[in-house]
């Protein structure tokens, strides 16, 4: 996963500290690469054997309508076919019986019509019947005297509906119940050919030789040996297009065969499109655009299109502007922000209008050409002009080798691994009949779902916890009947070993897997402090902070694997104080030692301890921990950060600043996103990004924000306005919202299943 370090916004060093405006300092941290562009819409569903998948080792998908039924079908390693029937797979080994067909490999498969399903194998061409809700294998077909290994499948659009089959050590057409070889000259040698398509009057075919074409029966090598595509794993068509993925990338080839790369080097195993794929052709490269605004299409550039998108840009700027000029600043001016309000509504009615006369369309996914790869992920160019990696560290990519793919009309992506599942990339879409339940009244401040379990944090009844998926109470503990307990309990997290930690009214509790215990502590007038936040990376560090008076270090403590340590000046003091191998133990327990990216200079303690922490008393609302530093921010709107050696306030220069800091995140390529509650703004380790306004209303307040599980490259924020609420979901460059009869103070997901925490209890409902 690739690091982020601060480069640009720490306050300087100098004599100056605090009397004068920090400016940037390239000197303090490493420079960083610019990380890819990130799928902020749409999302991503994983099947494993885990969660009801038959089978991890995926070698073919389809989807395939037949009348009512909308399904998709993946051929496997050595078990023959899966189906996915709403929400649900079952195979060859279904109580129901609805598969009958042998445990084999499945290389290919194509739908004829919608009831007939050819399927490709190490045995033969074989074809499923579908009647009924029901699969059976019709027929073997077979090339005697040996059996056709068959790689892949291609319907023909002739009237005669023949197939085009490739095969291990052939190429040719399936029709009528037989199968008809090409002739490939006897100076030719090419064996496992993987793919087969045909472009107007001619036949392309990749295999382990590179690319050939037929015409009128007859096989022709494309490229030569000197200038080789490598093995052709996967072709695909768009118009007269046609892209190659191979052991030696992605190429594009034009109506007179005319290539050029698109991805070199990088061994390619299959392809799919949703759309035609943008690409920047200057210099002589195929690169992809940086950015292209695609909030909203329309197919004709009419007048009431263009406005609109001239509005929303406006807008945005505005929105820019105001939280330049009023973020933080109780002196805001109340009318600039209501008439702000207000031509935001405007323009949501009129967007809606012309969404509903068809006069333009959201884009709620991204579309283009997909790229599987033998061993780095996936990779997308997309319609808009951008590039997209995945990998299993930065997505929900379950393995980095992909094997097959599959996409339906409207841009869905179903993508198979080697032996990890699916990955399916769909439209966002919410249930028309979801509605609201209570799962318990209580009065929340804070809900979480950690391990499959959503915890409830109560202001005057404890901790609650049930089952995050199917709402079973686990239990409830508050000072009734928990020794330890308050009925106040502010936060909570889940460590690396299962370990629940709590942040209570008077100190930490821990429950160790069979009791609950109060947190040891070094200074033990700090056991019983306010405790506000818990926060656990995922190296298992464990930091927790207080709500008492006093500098911000004065509020930091770390688990140095016992008790928790004090992080103030004064404990640091008494570190110093320590001699030899003592000071070398307690300073390591500290954090000073190799915990962070730097560490405290032992050899000029004096002026060290002197730059420590010069902060002011404030309350810390927000802790995240990185390889590198610990991220905190407060009710004042501040950020620090502990780096090992000092705390350091940061630069709230370009948009830092947006009101108090209510939640810290981490992006799967290390970018942090940081919620204020005024607005949502990204930082990359150089510059701060404000989001585009969620555009929610007059004195709104976001009160949280939590990574999306179902795309952790995007977010939700939990929201209230006067006596009203709800939660958005960042579709960039949109929100879209769901609003509620009550303000939502916290919000928690489960896949599809939103939990929100409102003054009266915990609701939840399904999208």
């Amino acid at each position: 996963m690739r690091i982020l370090f601060f480069t640009l916004i720490i306050w300087s060093f100098s004599v100056c500290l605090f009397a004068c405006e920090p400016e940037p300092g390239a000197q303090h941290f490493p420079t960083i690469e610019v990380p890819p562009a990130r799928i902020k819409r749409g999302f991503f569903k994983v099947y494993n054997q885990l969660n009801g998948l038959p089978c991890n080792a995926i070698r073919s998908l389809l989807i395939f309508n037949s009348g009512e039924h909308h399904l998709v079908v993946a051929g496997t390693l050595n078990r023959g076919i899966m189906v996915f029937d709403e929400g649900t797979w079952f195979d060859n080994k279904d109580p129901m019986q609805r598969i009958v067909f042998p445990d084999v490999t499945v290389t290919s498969l194509v739908a004829a019509d919608k009831n007939l399903i050819y399927a490709g194998t190490p045995d033969g061409l074989m074809s499923i019947k579908f009647e009924s809700g029901k699969f059976a294998l019709e027929k073997i077909f077979s090339d005697s005297p040996e059996n056709l290994n068959v790689s892949e499948i291609t319907l023909t659009s002739d009237k005669d509906s023949s197939l085009l089959l490739a095969c291990d050590r052939s190429v040719g057409t399936f029709k009528n119940d037989a199968y008809q070889r090409f002739f490939i000259p006897e100076y030719m040698t090419p064996t496992g050919f993987n793919t087969i398509i045909k472009r107007e009057n001619i036949i392309l075919t990749g295999c382990s030789d590179g690319l050939y074409k037929i015409d009128e029966g007859n096989l022709s090598r494309i490229d030569d040996k000197d200038n080789s595509f490598g093995w052709v794993n996967s072709l695909r068509l768009h118009e007269k297009t046609v892209y190659a993925a191979s052991s030696e990338g992605v190429f594009q080839l034009d109506e007179n065969m005319n290539r050029q790369a698109i991805l070199p080097g990088i061994w390619s195993t299959c392809l799919t499109m949703t759309a035609q794929p943008v690409f920047n052709r200057s210099k002589g490269q195929i690169q992809a655009f940086e950015e292209l605004d695609d909030y909203v299409i329309s197919q004709e550039q009419t007048p009431e299109y263009q406005s609109l998108l001239a509005e929303y840009n406006q807008l945005q700027a505005d929105y820019t502007n105001y939280i330049s000029d009023w973020s933080s600043d109780r002196a805001a001016n109340i009318g600039a922000a209501n008439e702000l309000w207000r031509r935001f509504s405007e323009f949501e009615t009129r967007k809606q209008l012309l969404l509903k006369n068809g006069a333009i369309t959201e884009n709620t996914m991204e579309k283009g050409l997909w790229i599987g790869t033998q061993d780095a992920g996936l990779i997308m160019f997309s319609s808009s002009g951008k590039r997209f990696h995945m990998t299993v560290e930065n997505s929900k990519l379950p393995a980095d080798h992909v094997t097959c793919m599959t996409s339906g009309d409207n841009g869905e992506v179903w993508i198979g691994t080697e032996n990890a599942g699916i990955l399916h990339y769909s439209k966002r879409t919410k249930k028309q009949d979801s509605k609201e339940i209570l799962l318990t009244n209580c009065r929340p401040l804070r809900i979480k779902v950690l391990s499959d379990m959503l915890f409830i944090c109560t202001e005057n009844q404890g901790l609650q916890i049930y089952q995050s998926e199917n709402r079973q109470f686990i239990g409830a503990y508050d000072s009734k009947n928990t020794a330890g307990f308050t009925d106040r309990v502010n936060d909570v997290n889940v460590d690396i070993d299962g370990n629940i930690w709590v942040a209570t009214q008077q100190g930490l509790m821990i429950w160790n897997g069979k009791t609950w215990k109060k947190v040891l502590f070094r200074s033990k007038g700090a056991a019983n402090l306010p405790f506000s936040r818990i926060e656990i990376d995922s190296k298992n560090r464990i930091y927790a902070a207080t709500t008492n008076k006093g500098s911000i270090s004065d509020n930091v403590f770390f688990f140095n694997g016992t008790e928790m340590v004090g992080l103030g000046k004064e404990d640091l003091i008494k570190v110093l104080n320590m001699k030899g191998k003592k000071r070398q133990e307690a300073a390591d327990q500290f954090g000073l030692t190799g915990n962070f990216m730097r560490t405290f200079d032992f050899a000029n303690a004096s002026e060290a301890l002197k730059l420590y922490d010069n902060s002011s008393a404030e309350t810390i609302t927000s802790l995240l921990n990185t390889e590198n530093y610990l991220l905190i921010g407060t009710e004042k709107a501040n950020q620090y950060i502990f780096d090992g050696q000092s705390f350091k306030k940061l630069s709230i220069k370009g948009f830092g600043r947006i009101g108090a800091v209510r939640s810290l995140a981490r992006l799967p390529e290390g970018e942090i996103v940081i919620q204020g509650s005024e607005a949502v703004t990204e930082f990359n380790g150089q510059h701060y990004n404000l989001i585009n306004s969620p555009g929610i209303g007059g004195k709104s307040e976001i009160s949280q924000l939590i990574i999306d599980t179902m795309n952790p490259e995007t977010y939700r924020i939990a929201f209230k306005f006067s006596d009203q609420g709800g939660y958005a979901l960042y579709q960039e460059p949109n929100w879209v919202k769901y609003f509620t009869d009550k303000p939502v103070l916290s919000i928690a997901q489960s896949d599809k299943i939103i939990y929100m925490a409102k003054p009266d209890g915990v609701f939840y409902l399904e999208e």
